[in-house]
């Protein structure tokens, strides 16, 4: 159950990257040195490490549309992860610089 739902949140986040890219007329390919801002609106706040597994799918929806080429620490990608209760409206937004 879990692993669909990941990967139903990745699929979801890569379509919507790619439809923003193709209204923006995005041509370039992956992005050097990106600083990608996740801001998580949740229940009930996350530490650290639960943060970074929970933003996951949505980190590897980013990878599967080209926007940026990799998440690891060779990338050069900066990663910032916010975190804001708010029970009527969950999920995150995405900023990428």
């Amino acid at each position: 159950m879990r692993s669909r739902e990941r990967r139903d949140w990745r699929q979801r986040t890569a379509l919507v990257v790619k439809d923003a890219m193709n209204r923006a007329r995005w041509r370039y390919g992956p992005m050097p040195q990106a600083i990608v801002v996740l801001t998580a609106y949740v229940w009930n706040r996350f530490d650290e490490e639960g943060l970074v597994a929970a933003t996951k799918p949505v980190v590897d929806g980013l990878c599967d549309a080209k926007l940026i080429d990799g998440d690891g620490t060779s990338s050069g990608h900066r990663f910032e992860r916010r975190q804001e209760i708010n029970r009527r409206h969950r999920g995150v937004e995405v900023v990428v610089e």
